[in-house]
């Protein structure tokens, strides 16, 4: 988990839609704040491509408070911190909770399955 969670990191401070794509378990949901969910490889790349596109991310911090194992999957919670510049205005910072579910595809390695 702490692996993928680096990838994750680079990924965003990469500006790298592709990778974060790469992790997501072929079925999955993404529910990002105001915005509708997501649920395609397609809407999926295109979120993170809009992003990326519009901001330039200059620091993303996790902090795992727990990883609960169900079976197949895995919930992982915890604190964020992503500092980033639109180029437009002062650097801007958002933090707050995550919550990640985790889901082990048939090659047993976990994948962002909501």
């Amino acid at each position: 988990m702490e692996r993928l969670n680096g990838q994750i990191r680079s990924a965003y401070l990469n500006s790298d839609a592709a990778v974060l794509s790469k992790l997501y378990a072929d079925s999955f949901i993404l529910m990002p704040e105001y915005k509708p969910a997501i649920g395609s490889r397609e809407a999926l790349f295109s979120f993170y491509t809009d992003w990326f596109s519009s901001v330039k991310n200059t620091t993303f911090k996790k902090q795992v408070d727990k990883a609960e194992p169900y079976g197949d999957y895995l919930l992982e919670t915890g604190t964020f911190q992503l500092q980033y510049d639109s180029g437009r205005v002062a650097a801007r910072s958002y933090a707050g909770n995550y919550m990640i579910m985790w889901k082990r595809d048939k090659m047993g390695r976990l994948k962002i399955h909501g």
